[in-house]
């Protein structure tokens, strides 16, 4: 991975990894010139160089052809994943991104049962697993992890997160945004017969901690325009249920399959 703005010399060029990059590189790879890589800069741009120089004070590649097939989905999609034990939170992370999740929001609900919301050392520990599942599923855009919301907050901030989430998909004729609420009383069938519709231009997936939202939380999502959908009769535990909504999702309206 290199910094934003690595790739403005063109073919020809320089671009230097970053400095955590270039250090896994050259230590835990025992990386050595001349080999080819392929690099991007996390926003959607991606080129095939080969390695120019090895150096304690950095890894320079020579950049080669830029890359043009497409890798990311149309269909933005953003997860409100509900705060949990630090594990399974951050197995959701890993688990959403190689499918295709396009953004993810940290939820701090009743049931998160963690002492105290998420500090700024937790946050970045998300991101830096965050951006090592988008290199090891060969993304060439590492999702958003926003700050933590309380449901509140959330509400507040909806109509930009839903904005914020990526480019559109979808024509004229598609709905602008689905809002899904994962809950086991919600019928059987209920996801799947939503999906039977057309494809909107952004998909938000709630998913609660273990136990679910509570009563008053699922309430006021409900209220701000989420529908409630069951992912079948077997209960999961949060760590699963955003992956695989966000795959069955994907599988029908976006690249999956």
């Amino acid at each position: 991975m290199v910094p934003i703005g690595a790739f403005a010399g063109g073919s020809g060029s320089l671009a230097r990894l970053t400095e955590e990059e270039g250090r896994h590189f050259r230590v835990a790879l025992r990386g050595a010139a001349g080999e080819t890589v392929y690099v991007f800069d996390g926003e959607g741009t991606e080129w095939k160089g080969s390695v120019a120089s090895v150096e304690p004070a950095g890894v320079a590649v020579r950049l080669g052809e830029q890359l043009a097939d497409r890798v990311e989905p149309l269909l933005t999609t953003a997860v409100l994943q509900a705060v949990s034990r630090d594990e399974s939170f951050e197995q959701a992370i890993e688990a959403m991104i190689p499918l295709g999740v396009t953004r993810i929001v940290p939820l701090v609900v009743e049931r998160s049962a963690v002492p105290k919301p998420p500090d700024a050392k937790r946050l970045e520990r998300w991101r830096r697993i965050a951006r090592e599942a988008a290199k090891l599923s060969w993304r060439r855009v590492v999702p958003c992890i926003d700050d933590p919301l309380t449901i509140p907050a959330l509400e507040e901030r909806l109509a930009c997160i839903a904005g914020e989430s990526g480019p559109a998909a979808g024509g004229a004729e598609a709905a602008e945004v689905v809002s899904l609420l994962l809950d086991t009383r919600a019928g059987p069938g209920s996801l799947s017969r939503l999906l039977e519709g057309p494809a909107p231009r952004r998909v938000l997936i709630a998913v609660g901690p273990e136990g679910g939202f509570a009563p008053a939380e699922a309430e006021r999502l409900a209220g701000a325009g989420f529908v409630s959908v069951s992912l079948g009769p077997r209960i999961l535990r949060t760590r699963q249920a955003g992956a695989i909504a966000l795959a069955l999702v994907l599988g029908r309206w976006g690249d999956l399959g």
